[in-house]
């Protein structure tokens, strides 16, 4: 009877992995996981051992440790990793993606008082700013306000002077709406914008890096003094900005590489672009070399 569970949680992963633009790896982390959960007949946590999930999907632990990292810093995934233990803690979890980020509902610790479901597990909770609620038949989840912010954000996206990567930049523009309200976002989108007119794309961080750093914090005449009109021979202008680069294909490789133990993936399409910033990260150095 508990087999719906499975689906669940698989239905609320790939919405995580829109939301948050989780790598391949992550996927494959997770999904054993959830495997071994469901064998296991859903407990609240299972002793995993980390020699057999990188048996399994052959990776090393260090990107075992990457992957379980994401998982867990997107919130469908708690881990209890301890030193000197062969086997480790995992806790599936069911978050709600609401237009903040990611919300929880503290865990029901007396299964009989949820029937049908798995003990710890609450599928789906519903979260607004005033009251919690069950998603049931008789009171589904709301898809107006979804859309909307879907609508908002990609307004906002539109308005950025600088258009790529979207997925990740549209899930940290719905943070940043939820922080400072979607009128105001824009209007410090547009100001900047408005401030890197004339400036080179590659000089111009990426979106979702601008508003996951929350750089519309920033004082606008830092926006202008220290990007728009840094002088070209300024080698703290160049530095900023390999700085500012190094972050974004950081950003980029985690999103879009996976390692094995012998080969390395990325996801189609996304290997001509990182190549695209390594030549801009090149062209940097040389630049550099030339002004010291």
């Amino acid at each position: 009877m508990k087999g719906h569970i499975y689906f669940e949680l698989a239905r609320v992963y790939w919405e995580c992995q829109a939301h948050f633009g989780l790598s391949n790896g992550a996927t494959s982390l997770y999904f054993y996981l959830l495997h071994r959960f469901n064998q296991a007949r859903w407990p609240k946590t299972l002793a995993v051992s980390s020699l057999e999930i990188g048996g399994i999907l052959g990776i090393s632990k260090p990107s075992l440790l990457k992957f379980k990292d994401e998982l867990v810093n997107c919130g469908i995934l708690d881990a209890d990793f301890r030193a000197g233990r062969i086997r480790q803690d995992y806790s599936l979890k069911s978050p709600t993606l609401t237009f903040g980020g990611v919300d929880f509902e503290v865990p029901d610790e007396d299964p009989g008082k949820a029937p049908g479901k798995a003990p710890g597990q609450n599928i789906l909770p519903y979260n607004s700013n005033t009251k919690t609620k069950t998603n049931t038949p008789s009171n589904p989840p709301s898809r107006g306000n979804d859309k909307e912010k879907e609508k908002a954000a990609m307004e906002i996206y539109s308005a950025y002077p600088r258009k790529v990567a979207r997925p990740k930049a549209l899930a940290a523009i719905k943070k940043a709406i939820g922080k400072i309200g979607k009128e105001e976002l824009m209007k410090r989108t547009q100001a900047y914008a408005k401030a890197t007119e004339g400036k080179e794309s590659q000089f111009i961080p990426y979106p979702a890096t601008w508003f996951g750093q929350e750089r519309y914090e920033d004082d606008p005449e830092t926006w202008v003094s220290s990007e728009t009109k840094a002088p070209k021979g300024n080698v703290y202008y160049w530095m900023q900005r390999e700085k500012e680069l190094k972050e974004e294909m950081r950003q980029y490789r985690n999103a879009h590489r996976s390692e094995a133990a012998l080969t390395t993936t990325w996801d189609p399409g996304t290997r001509e672009k990182y190549n695209e910033m390594a030549k801009e990260l090149e062209s940097l150095r040389m630049t550099l070399e030339e002004l010291n």
